[in-house]
């Protein structure tokens, strides 16, 4: 499959600094993907929840490991629902307020 779009996945990484204090660090890892419609019954569902699936991707299994966030086009999103089917994972995200 082609994919035409570019994400990073976010994952932590926790260190210590000199003092022994925890500096919890972000790791970008980029991955080809194919932006996708939310399906406007998902879009209700997740609405009454108070969720607001706002994007969707499609990306290879084997570039996913259990990530909450990604990165797209400037902006962070969480993940909050994925969805694998053969060799592919749909991942819907919520815009992430800062």
């Amino acid at each position: 499959m082609l994919y035409k779009d570019e994400l990073e996945l976010i994952s932590y990484t926790t260190t210590q600094n000199s003092m022994g204090d925890d500096i919890k660090s972000k790791i970008y890892k980029s991955v080809f993907a194919n932006k996708k419609p939310i399906k406007s019954s998902e879009f209700y569902q997740a609405a009454a929840t108070g969720i607001k699936p706002s994007l969707m991707f499609e990306i290879s299994t084997i570039d996913y490991d259990e990530q909450e966030l990604l990165r797209y086009d400037s902006k962070e999103y969480t993940i909050i629902r994925t969805y694998a089917q053969d060799e592919k994972i749909e991942l819907v995200c919520e815009s992430l307020v800062i």
